[in-house]
């Protein structure tokens, strides 16, 4: 931990027994994992209040480790955790792969990859690195200034927060205002119990707490000086009076220039250091924390004996503290203040001494690239190659900094005939790191430069392109490039052409072009075998059976999944990271085909490399996936989440495509938990906006949004959404005709509803799998008891519910139970209705379907009703009607309006116009008037 201030902690009592109470959970219990957010502004306390949780911790007999951001290394893959598994590598276990991962965080990649560790195995071996130790009573994990974190510790950090070990309590601090967007989602996505605060200003009372003795007056400019701000007191109380007071007052330092305020105090401090102490204080703010002697001596130009003597001068004055072998300054505003103060010049000059210093000692890669960044000049051609080897072994790990590395190198390399190749290898990386820290569109635009380069070979930018473009949902524009570059004849004589010939089939898929993509995806195939190509092999048959499921051959799909898991399996995660979108399609694959095992192993395996990697590129793929995915297996918690992942890392990489895919999907769990109206609202503000502009995933938003205006019970408006699509596949047909059938039902018109129930049926049973044809049968037995044979729809519901159990799809065999117990009722089994609802209320909680619960439990209320006007056995004046029927026409009768009864039985008030409708035909009266003389008669009067 850095050196603390002088002062006591004060004004903090109930953020220390907040934290106390966090610490305390952590072996209660299930050993909840915790994590504590601590924010607030530069210098009000957050490190130091760290510190004070350390020792709280401590007395607890919980372990704390930690590691801290810093603002001059945050182009340094992993510095984070650099502190965090330093102190835990002597106790580690030291099997291949710990040992592996704690060079990458410590010293770089270079290790992991003569280890041959990819980075999914890496996470896994740090988390089992962290599970090692936690002791007894639980671990505390403090991250310091995370608002200066760099790339890769943000996504390792995003690991262990949604997948959280037991009894761990991670604790970080952040800077309110700069906390970088990654960092925002890490925490808005953790699954841990949270404690936050942010921290504010000490007030008049805690000050006086800290300066006992203080005469009066000072101590007053003291209050008006620091504003409460810890940092600034501590540095004010160093100063004479008369100083202390120019920067007090206001009219001369501004009550808004705090910062420059600040600055001054800082540069006071250096100001009382010799010229010797100021060049160490100066070498040490440049060779990073923790710096060591031998580095800050090659800075300083002296030796180390020197160096250690003005070290502990600086440590004497409060400047800087120990920290492990090296030193650090006490706050990192004071290092900031050391650095800037240095000079331009010789901090360029500083950072080129340690360069060559790492580089004949063997430092490590990143260290080296880091400081060669901040000193390279023009034409250096060592430095081009040190920052080039650098961003190659940082760029899957940590692409945003691979991104920064090779702007520099690009900068510094000269525009001549013989550096034109050069250039274009380095132009491409850079646009492969830009997509894959999620800048598509400046990657596009680089691109495009490139295919301007006429010398330069044009196979992997054409294939990087159009998978940017597509990502973009510019899917003309790739089709024609890639078919351009085909030819007609879509030869295929390497891995780039027969990459080409992959994406043009992909892209027929994503315009529904399904029958061309089958024929496409076979000559892929066909071509793969010829070269003797796994990764293109794997390609052709995932792309096969995705076309042959659109097609409705369900055989020919299963087939070309059985060739095709077997040799995704067998890739090392380091060569599948080309193909993460391919598990997405692989996965989204095996849920239709209702594989569910086998599409949750893809997707996570997936979603850690991305994770992990930092390709950000391919997560709303994957997270729209597993989105479907949750909302079948009943895990609509599950399912909001990956949702919200979807929506979040689409915006993170500027891709409206895959945000409309993902605000599309997450209507789904939005239904079933929040009510067709919230689900409505979301649905129409998608369609104001942007559809997908994939024809393939329009449809299938459109295909669920019907089923979202059954729900809020708008038949008409779901009518017309049917009328305006195209011809929908053959794996969404029997959905589209299921609620053509139930809208139509609910309109009044029983002979089309029927004739669209049959038609859903038989579609499905065309495909043969059990989900559409529980779908089917769900709708039939909806329109069976709207038609008033109520007798057949309980053999059609139970029909219905034994598809979706062999399905293993819960949320939708209580779908089935529910129209089961509607239809039960009918028939005036009121027993039985009561108990098949129960059990899909039971089966709703389960799901957290929220809403379903709340519907089931109004049904329960009007079941109850029911048996208790029932008990005479006669059926009253409104027995030659049906329930719902019914329950229209007696609110009709006493006198409320049609909207009032929609907004009673939450129905709309076209449907309550159908109902209504009915009634009257039944009953043989005209008018409302007719109606209540009606019912006002008793029993025995109505008309058959």
């Amino acid at each position: 931990m850095r050196a603390a201030s002088q002062f006591r902690l004060t004004g903090r009592d109930a953020e220390l027994a907040q934290f106390g109470r966090a610490l305390d959970r952590l072996g209660e219990g299930d050993r909840e994992p915790q994590l504590i957010e601590l924010s607030g502004e530069p210098g009000i306390g957050k490190t130091r209040l760290l510190t004070e949780m350390a020792q709280l911790a401590r007395r607890r007999g919980v372990p704390a480790v930690l590691g801290h951001a810093t603002e001059y290394e945050r182009n340094m893959p992993f510095r984070l955790f650099a502190g965090v598994f330093t102190l835990m590598e002597t106790s580690a276990r030291t099997d291949g792969d710990s040992r592996a991962a704690l060079d990458v965080v410590l010293r770089g990649d270079e290790s992991a990859a003569g280890a041959g560790l990819d980075h999914y195995r890496l996470h896994v071996a740090l988390r089992r690195i962290v599970a090692s130790a936690v002791g007894p009573s639980g671990l505390l994990v403090m991250l310091d200034d995370l608002h200066w974190a760099d790339e890769a510790s943000l996504e390792l950090l995003s690991h262990f927060l949604r997948d959280p070990l037991p009894s761990v309590a991670v604790a970080v601090t952040y800077r309110t205002a700069q906390a970088p967007a990654k960092l925002s989602i890490a925490l808005s996505q953790a699954r841990m119990a949270t404690t936050r605060a942010e921290l504010g200003r000490l007030d008049a009372g805690d000050i006086t707490g800290l300066l006992p003795g203080i005469p009066p007056n000072r101590l007053a400019t003291l209050i008006a000086a620091s504003d409460g701000n810890p940092l600034y007191l501590d540095s004010l109380a160093r100063l004479d009076d008369r100083t202390l007071r120019t920067l007090a007052d206001p009219a001369r330092t501004g009550a808004a220039q705090i910062p420059a305020r600040l600055q001054s105090l800082l540069t006071h401090e250096f100001a009382a250091l010799d010229n010797a102490q100021r060049l160490v204080a100066h070498s040490i703010a440049v060779a990073g924390e923790p710096a060591h002697l031998d580095v800050v001596a090659c800075i300083a130009g002296t030796d180390e004996d020197e160096v250690s003597v003005r070290v502990d001068e600086l440590v004497a004055a409060g400047i800087i503290g120990p920290t492990g072998s090296g030193f650090s300054f006490r706050h990192p505003l004071i290092r900031a203040a050391a650095y800037q103060s240095a000079g331009p010049a010789w901090r360029i000059s500083a950072h080129r001494h340690v360069a060559s210093y790492l580089e004949r000692h063997g430092g490590p890669l990143w260290l080296r690239a880091h400081h060669t960044a901040r000193a390279a000049r023009y034409g250096d051609q060592a430095a081009i190659g040190t920052l080039t080897a650098a961003a190659t072994a940082a760029v899957d790990a940590a692409p945003a900094i691979a991104v920064e590395w090779l702007r520099v190198a690009l900068r510094i390399l000269p525009e001549r005939d013989d550096t034109a190749a050069q250039r274009g290898e380095l132009m491409l990386g850079l646009a492969r790191a830009l997509q894959l820290s999620g800048e598509l569109a400046a990657s596009r635009v680089l691109l495009h430069e490139i295919l301007a380069l006429s010398s330069f070979r044009r196979g992997p930018v054409v294939r990087l392109l159009a998978i940017t473009e597509r990502l973009l949902g510019e899917y003309d524009q790739a089709h024609a490039r890639v078919e351009a570059e085909l030819g007609p004849q879509r030869r295929v004589h390497d891995y780039f052409s027969g990459a080409h010939l992959a994406i043009y089939t992909s892209l027929h898929m994503f315009r529904s072009r399904h029958a061309d993509a089958a024929k496409y995806s076979n000559e892929l195939i066909v071509a793969a075998r010829r070269l003797g190509d796994d990764d293109l092999l794997v390609v052709g048959h995932t792309l096969a059976g995705l076309a042959a499921l659109a097609l409705g051959d369900v055989p020919t799909a299963r087939s070309e999944l059985a060739m095709a898991v077997p040799l995704i399996d067998a890739f090392p995660d380091a060569r599948l990271r080309d193909h993460l979108q391919l598990l997405s399609v692989l996965a989204w694959l095996e849920l239709n085909l209702e594989r569910y095992d086998d599409a949750h192993r893809h997707l996570r395996r997936g979603l850690a490399i991305a994770r992990f990697d930092g390709h950000s590129h391919a997560m709303p793929y994957l997270c729209v996936i597993a989105t479907a995915l949750a909302v079948r297996r009943g895990r609509l918690d599950r399912a909001a989440e990956y949702a919200a992942d979807a929506v979040a890392t689409s915006q993170q990489i500027g891709s409206a495509e895959t945000l409309s895919w993902a605000r599309g999907i997450e209507l789904q769990p939005a239904l079933w938990r929040l009510g067709p109206e919230a689900a409505l609202e979301r649905l129409h503000t998608l369609e104001a906006g942007a559809l997908p502009r994939s024809s393939w995933w329009a449809e299938t938003t459109t295909a669920f949004g019907t089923v979202i205006r059954l729900g809020a019970g708008d038949a008409a408006a779901c009518l017309q959404a049917i009328e305006r699509m195209p011809a929908a596949s053959a794996l969404l047909a029997p959905q589209i005709w299921a609620s053509q059938a139930v809208a139509a039902a609910r309109l009044g018109r029983p002979d089309e509803a029927l004739r669209a129930a049959g038609q859903a049926v038989d579609a499905a049973a065309a495909i043969g799998l059990a989900f559409p044809r529980g779908v089917a049968g769900l709708a039939y037995a909806q329109v069976l008891t709207e038609s008033g044979r109520a007798a057949e729809a309980v053999v059609a519901a139970r029909t219905a519910m034994q598809d979706f159990r062999d399905a293993a799809v819960p949320l939708h065999e209580a779908l089935a139970r529910e129209a089961l117990a509607e239809a039960l009722a009918e028939t005036g089994d009121l027993q039985p209705a009561r108990s098949e609802l129960g059990i899909a209320k039971s089966m709703y909680a389960a799901c957290q379907a929220t809403w379903l619960v709340t519907r089931a439990t109004r049904a329960e209320a009007k079941l109850g009703a029911r048996a208790t006007r029932g008990t005479s056995g006669d059926p009253g004046v409104l027995g030659a009607v049906s329930a719902r029927e019914s329950e229209v026409a007696l609110l009709a009768a006493k006198g409320l309006t049609n909207r009032e009864i929609a907004e009673r039985l939450y129905l709309s008030t076209k449907t309550v116009d159908a109902h209504l409708s009915r009634a009257f035909t039944k009953l043989g009266v005209r008018s409302r008037v007719e109606l209540t003389a009606l019912v006002s008669q008793g029993p025995g009067t109505a008309t058959s």
